[in-house]
């Protein structure tokens, strides 16, 4: 598996100064299942501790069910929904 975690600083006016922030997480099919995600979650929250992070934020396809899946056990909530739209060329 891997992962990359940052910490990043808020807009201005926000409630928070900074935030981490889980940009990708990944364990390969036969990990799966094993603790291994949880493993390596444990020790980003420990980074993140150190490091005086309060909030960490995250963001999954809604579509990946094992990911949200994941997500939502480790006690994280819906709070934001992105839309996309794909623009045709012109001809």
């Amino acid at each position: 598996g891997y992962s990359l975690s940052e910490i990043k600083r808020a807009p201005p006016g926000a409630k928070r100064e900074k935030y981490g922030y889980i940009d990708t997480m990944a364990v390969t099919a036969t990990y799966r299942r094993k603790g291994v995600g949880e493993k390596m979650y444990s020790e980003i929250i420990k980074w993140f501790r150190s490091n005086n992070i309060k909030r960490v934020e995250l963001q999954t396809a809604s579509q990946s069910v094992i990911g949200n899946s994941f997500w939502q056990k480790q006690g994280f909530t819906i709070f934001q929904h992105n839309l996309y739209k794909e623009i045709p060329p012109v001809h």
